[in-house]
């Protein structure tokens, strides 16, 4: 067998690389969730506001005309959820930086859960103000105008467009040196590793929650292709280094799907009549 042919990525690996990282995408994406939601709950329940969490969403159980709204409830709760996803994401980065020497499940792991919560913050902040809702209730109390509405939008869609790249350095100089530096391979780890697993686990969560008449729920989804289509485009620089991809060892890998799994039983039966504190 040719050296070359060596150093060459196998179907087989490809297919393990699929599942391993469509498990970790729902695994981040319900700890974002979940965690954000929580937080949502707590701040709501501290101002005297019902709120429930349910599948894909969070929501306030509270007619807007009522006198209990203030100004000070509507910022709060409706900044929550995306100051909280904001937080998760920075501290996945300093995670990452702190980190010498991260295995490929911490990397896998940062990438997904970066990018789940730079787009529940950045992502669900510029489809709020463009739909006038969530996050546009609050900025309305702050006295937002249309001038800085527009201009956050753009802020917001430029950061995540940044953090993209950022994705796309780890995913080519930490999680797969040297194989991307075939076109050809990092075409196929990139469909493999990050765009089969976005439309695998996006439809198995959207599957589960139902949103018939919610549209920010296939919005949400789709604006999360500006953190991840950015890798695609990257030009990494071309190394020297011999290809080096440990295989994940199957008890790993049921492990982690098996998990996955669970995770997603037990955020349906959980969360599908709604939590409240």
């Amino acid at each position: 067998m040719d050296r070359s042919e060596k150093d060459k990525i196998t179907s087989g690996q490809l297919l393990h690389l699929q599942v391993f990282s469509t498990s970790v995408f729902i695994i981040s994406y319900l700890l974002v969730f979940i965690v954000s939601g929580l937080a949502f709950l707590y701040i709501s329940s501290d101002l005297d506001v019902p709120a429930s969490l349910i599948l894909g969403k969070t929501q306030v159980i509270m007619a807007e005309s009522s006198r209990f709204w203030t100004s000070d409830s509507i910022i709060s709760i409706y900044t929550t959820v995306p100051v909280t996803c904001f937080i998760i994401g920075v501290f996945s980065l300093f995670a990452f930086h702190l980190n010498t020497r991260p295995s490929f499940t911490f990397l896998t792991g940062t990438v997904w859960t970066f990018i789940h919560a730079f787009n529940l913050s950045l992502g669900a902040i510029a489809i709020d103000l463009f739909s006038h809702t969530g996050f546009s209730k609050a900025a309305r109390e702050m006295g937002i105008e249309t001038v800085m509405t527009v201009l956050i939008i753009g802020v917001s869609l430029f950061f995540m467009y940044k953090l993209g790249i950022f994705a796309a350095r780890i995913f080519h100089d930490r999680l797969f040196k040297g194989f991307t530096n075939d076109k050809n391979t990092a075409s196929q780890l990139f469909i493999r590793f990050l765009l089969l697993p976005w439309f695998v686990g996006t439809l198995l969560l959207l599957l589960l929650s139902f949103p018939e008449k919610d549209y920010k729920n296939y919005l949400l989804p789709l604006s999360s292709l500006i953190l991840i289509l950015p890798t695609f485009f990257y030009e990494p620089k071309v190394t020297k280094q011999k290809p080096s991809l440990k295989k994940l060892e199957p008890k790993h890998l049921i492990l982690v799907m098996s998990f996955s799994i669970v995770a997603l039983v037990v955020y349906f039966f959980v969360l599908r009549t709604g939590i409240s504190f």
